[in-house]
């Protein structure tokens, strides 16, 4: 039924106030701004208040519950809501302010993310490029932690200190770029940064992805489709943010203290495009087979299928896919199939034994066991705890 002007006024003078502040020229928080809406919507309505000064924010607060959903990157900032009373979650990556409430994407995650995605590629010679901001910073440092910890080493670069308008110096990349060996693979902490390698690359004549191959982080479409080479992009959890920001706030305005430390999202799935789509494997018919694997491994693809395919003997195989990948062709299929999972059990609404079928899974027994050993949850308590009903928006085509 929809509401009446008396409603709506009624709702205005008594009803919850969610200032939201946040910065709209990034995907990632406009995402999370339909988060906040949709939240709203099932447990509301709440009257958002879109970017409200200090003195309306006074005002607001005196005829009713008023809590603040915002990017803020500067502790005096945070503080300043705190010292009024006024409830705030704070969806950027930034240090924490006690009685303020935090939900940020798992910067961390997101970069071992990156690890596992050019490990199954083949890769062994790594660079990173990141700047100033904490969540580039944190994914920069997390991803050098992981390939240190593998035994493998990561060149890297930090964009110059920014200038006017947020320019940056890039002295020193064209060299990492043109001594490194190859094939490289690339993490871009930010999209922007990606824009700039792939062009880099371009202007010195190295190939993407034939010779550099280049991931970046976000959920600017725009930008990476756009760039000379459209680029892989591991996507960020924009509307799960805003939704669980406005969870956390509807409930601390209910009297409930913050946690001590940020909710952490973790990001959704890796979106391959021309930038990484290539292996890093020199020889050629392993290459064939580790494509025919990908390509078919969700169709019922088996170990005898490969060696009747490719004449190879199962020994000859298993040898050198361990030297290269150091794990058997079997894990391979499995790993492919684990992957697809994982995709549709957070971005689709497909029954269980539905996704089992479309991921080569003869039975549903062998599909929970399988994806049990490989994440630690089963598949449906992996869809509950990453994937909200409610705030991830979900598609029956995939």
């Amino acid at each position: 039924m929809a509401s009446t002007p008396r409603d709506i006024q009624q709702r205005r003078l008594t009803g919850i106030r969610a200032a939201v502040s946040l910065d709209m020229t990034r995907d990632l928080f406009r995402d999370a701004f339909r988060g906040i809406l949709r939240y709203s919507q099932l447990h509301g309505p709440w009257v958002i208040l879109a970017d409200p000064t200090p003195s309306q924010l006074i005002r607001s607060k005196e005829n009713g519950p008023l809590g603040v959903i915002a990017s803020i990157y500067d502790p005096a900032v945070m503080q300043s809501y705190v010292d009024r009373g006024i409830p705030l979650v704070n969806v950027a990556t930034a240090p924490m302010c006690r009685g303020c409430g935090a939900i940020q994407v798992d910067n961390v995650a997101a970069a071992n993310q990156a690890v596992d995605y050019f490990l199954a590629r083949g890769y062994t010679n790594y660079a990173v490029i990141s700047h100033h901001r904490t969540a580039s910073m944190l994914r920069h440092e997390a991803f050098v932690k992981r390939l240190e910890a593998l035994g493998l080493m990561c060149l890297e670069y930090r964009a110059g200190s920014p200038r006017l308008q947020d320019a940056y110096t890039w002295e020193g990349l064209n060299e990492l770029l043109q001594a490194s060996p190859k094939p490289l693979a690339v993490l871009a902490t930010e999209e922007f940064l990606g824009w700039t390698a792939v062009g880099k690359c371009l202007d010195l004549g190295i190939a993407v992805p034939e010779q550099v191959a280049l991931l970046t982080i976000g959920n600017d479409d725009l930008i990476s489709l756009a760039a000379d080479v459209p680029m892989s992009t591991i996507t960020l959890p924009g509307e799960r943010l805003g939704f669980e920001a406005a969870q956390l706030l509807h409930k601390m305005l209910q009297g409930e203290a913050p946690p001590a430390e940020p909710i952490l999202v973790p990001p959704v799935e890796v979106i391959t495009r021309q930038s990484t789509d290539i292996l890093a494997i020199d020889d050629p018919e392993m290459a064939a087979i580790v494509k025919h694997i990908r390509e078919k491994a969700c169709s019922g693809l088996t170990v005898m299928d490969l060696l009747q395919k490719f004449a190879i003997d199962r020994r000859k195989l298993e040898r050198r896919f361990k030297a290269l990948f150091n794990r058997s062709p079997y894990d391979e299929i499995l790993r492919v199939r684990i992957e697809r999972a994982r995709t549709l059990l957070t971005q689709s609404d497909f029954k269980l034994p539905d996704i089992a079928e479309q991921c080569g899974f003869a039975h549903m027994q062998n599909f929970g066991r399988v994806f049990r050993m490989a994440t630690g949850h089963t598949p449906a308590a992996f869809r509950r705890q990453f994937r909200h009903a409610q705030n991830v928006p979900r598609s029956r085509a995939v």
